[in-house]
């Protein structure tokens, strides 16, 4: 008698995750074609196909399925974060690596999508108008920010990579590789390729950190 309910809940709880992450794969086309100010819980409704109670089920607003979209994008960024400090990785190296070709690693496999940059730049304009959405957006940060410290303090811990003077923790790492990338990343929303901007993010972090 208790299996059936119990098969019943699993059912429902996978329906409802799929049910969110086309949500979310409809959000990104809408938001890159309108843009985030000028897109509708509606429109992200009919590209989905659901209805607004499917939305209202998942979501209580664009701003909270934007976050959840971040959190999505920010778990593929920090798996290649993560690829590149992988402590037993380092442990089982024959010899410390160096961190110029630790970051090198990084800025050739860290995913570079020009349409997630697109809808994340609307949204960083749209919450700079709006202080609780601005700090939502700062917290999120901070908990990436966060994830990539502790993996880089325990690779440093396997490896006995030196670090750069200018740079002597992997707090001050992470913040300068973030910067630069940050910096360096607008520039595929403008005149350059993604192979450009890639060598580019290679040669300014290779200076920054030798």
């Amino acid at each position: 008698m208790d299996e059936k309910p119990r098969t019943r809940r699993k059912a429902l709880t996978r329906r409802r995750i799929d049910t969110r992450e086309r949500l979310l794969d409809a959000a990104m086309g809408v938001f890159v074609a309108k843009g985030f100010g000028r897109t509708r819980i509606d429109d992200v409704c009919q590209a989905a196909g659901y209805t607004k109670g499917a939305f209202y089920s998942n979501f209580t607003s664009l701003e909270e399925l934007f976050f959840a979209l971040y959190d999505r994008q920010s778990e593929v960024g920090a798996t290649a974060v993560l690829a590149a400090v992988d402590p037993a990785s380092a442990a089982a190296a024959d010899s410390t690596p160096a961190v110029v070709a630790v970051v090198e690693e990084w800025a050739m496999t860290v995913p570079l999508d020009r349409d997630w940059l697109l809808i994340n730049t609307d949204f960083v304009s749209y919450a700079a108008r709006f202080p609780e959405v601005a700090a939502d957006l700062a917290d999120h940060r901070r908990r990436l920010r966060a994830e990539v410290i502790e993996a880089l303090t325990a690779f440093v811990a396997a490896s006995g990579i030196e670090l750069p003077a200018s740079l002597p923790t992997p707090a001050d790492l992470a913040r300068a590789v973030v910067t630069v990338y940050d910096g360096v990343i607008y520039q595929l929303l403008l005149d350059m390729s993604e192979a450009q901007v890639r060598q580019h993010l290679v040669a300014i972090l290779t200076a920054v950190v030798s």
